[in-house]
Parts: C-alpha cells; sequence; structure tokens
C-alpha cells in the first residue's frame, strides 16, 4: 500500500532540484485523495498542490500573487497538472498515462514526475503560462464532443454563471449567506465535481446544484432543507433566458418561506 511518505520521497525532487519548500504533509478526510502536499516558491510565485491515493491523483499549480496563492475561481491563474501536457504536445498527449483507473499510482506519478522534469523551466522561474493557446487548445477539444467552448475569452456565459449572479442578489437581499460555492473549492475537494451553491438563512437551506458532471450535466436542482422543489432540463428548454425565467421563478416562490 502506498502511504504519504512514498508519495513524499517520489516529488523531493520538487525541493532539491526546483527550490520549493514542502509546507503542508498530511490526511484530508474531505479530498478525492486522502494524502495532500504542498509546495511552495516565493521566488517563483508558484505553489504545487497534489492531492493523492491509490484511487485518485491530482495537482494544482497555482499561481502567488502578493505572496498569496490566486483563488480557485481565478482560472488563469490556476492549472492543473494535465495542461502542461496539453500545451508541451498541442492536445495529442495521451490523457490515460496520467489517469489512474487505467495507469494505477505508482505508473501515474512516474508519468507525473517525468512530466514536471520536461517542464523544469516553467516551474523554475516567475512566467506563466500562455492562457490563450491553453484555453485554445482545450476549446477545441472540448467543442468536438460538447459542441460549445467553455474556456477563456472564447466561452459563452453559462446558465449556472448567470443563475449564480441573480440568485445572489435575490437571496443576500433576503438575508441570506452563501455557504458555499463550489467554484471557489479546490478541484480535489469532494465537493467540487458538480456546480453548487449553497445559502442558508437560520435554520433554511436553499441548494441550486448540477444533477452529475457527466451523464446529466444538463439537469439542474433547487431544493430547500435537502427537499427538491424544482427541476429543470436544460436540454429540453428553448434557451438559457427561457431557463433562468423559470428557473429565477420558481427561487422567487420559495425563497419568502
Amino acid at each position: 500500500m502506498i502511504s504519504i511518505d512514498y508519495i513524499e520521497h517520489a516529488f523531493d525532487f520538487i525541493i532539491t532540484e526546483f527550490g520549493y519548500r514542502l509546507i503542508k504533509c498530511n490526511q484530508q478526510d474531505n479530498y478525492k485523495g486522502k494524502y495532500f502536499l504542498v509546495y511552495q516558491n516565493l521566488n517563483t510565485n508558484k505553489q504545487i498542490e497534489i492531492s493523492a491515493d491509490e484511487s485518485y491523483f491530482h495537482c494544482e499549480i497555482r499561481r502567488l500573487l502578493n505572496g498569496n496563492a490566486s483563488p480557485f475561481s481565478d482560472k488563469e491563474n490556476n492549472i492543473g497538472f494535465e495542461d502542461l501536457a496539453i500545451l508541451e504536445s498541442a492536445n495529442k498527449h495521451d490523457h490515460f498515462l496520467y489517469f489512474i483507473v487505467s495507469s494505477g499510482l505508482q505508473n501515474v506519478l512516474e508519468n507525473v514526475i517525468k512530466l514536471f522534469r520536461r517542464n523544469e523551466v516553467f516551474f523554475t522561474n516567475d512566467k506563466w503560462i500562455n492562457n490563450n493557446e491553453l484555453n485554445h487548445l482545450k476549446n477545441e477539444e472540448f467543442e468536438k464532443t460538447f459542441g460549445f467552448r467553455p474556456y477563456g475569452n472564447e466561452k459563452k456565459t453559462s446558465y449556472f454563471e448567470q443563475l449564480k449572479k441573480r440568485a445572489s442578489i435575490l437571496l443576500l437581499e433576503k438575508g441570506f449567506t452563501l455557504k458555499m460555492d463550489t467554484e471557489e473549492l479546490p478541484p480535489y475537494d469532494k465537493n467540487s465535481s458538480t456546480q453548487q451553491l449553497l445559502f442558508q438563512k437560520r435554520f433554511l437551506k436553499i441548494k441550486i446544484y448540477q444533477a452529475d458532471w457527466r451523464d446529466f450535466y444538463n439537469i439542474y436542482y433547487i431544493s430547500i432543507n435537502d427537499k427538491k422543489i424544482f427541476e429543470i432540463d436544460l436540454s429540453k428548454t428553448q434557451n438559457i433566458d427561457e431557463a433562468l425565467k423559470l428557473t429565477m421563478g420558481a427561487l422567487i416562490n420559495f425563497s419568502s418561506i
């Protein structure tokens, strides 16, 4: 069984060769990978966060601005480790080299280490990646599968983004507090796979959430105190404006309970 010590030892070169400090090394039960390691270099203005165990691996590379890691919602200053593979190969890399289910943790670790070493220049200077190039490559691939472009300046404002703005204005004015926004969570948090907003006022909780990130990504719900009171399937509505009108109508009716 692979331990946190094994993972720490595997990435020791980040300290000895890349000049980073290990600032956190512990177990996090609320993360998809139970072992969590954080490396930081104030000279390169980068932070490397690894969440891993035998069933999961992810590494997030975060840009430090004024000494602080950028919020996870700042997509231009946070990248996943596989984004480096996309850039260096013009999106012709083998994704399964970095996928636990197909390769196993030990092979994934070996492949990530090779990836990092090939990108040593990025890790050891203070320059950031070319976001425009990365977003273009990711959009091309995403559009082939899902028919739209979700990254960077090419993206269209989504239903959930617009709903978040309108729902926040409505509910904050009614005295609710935003307790959870999954856009602000790290990608390795157990709650981060689907889009979710949780508002609370005293004992009243209103949750707006996506059914599933893969098979039912077009279905969204509203629940009050964990009881589902509204459902919408975006694939069956005429357009985003109509979907927003229906959703906000339901939210207005039930938020005054």
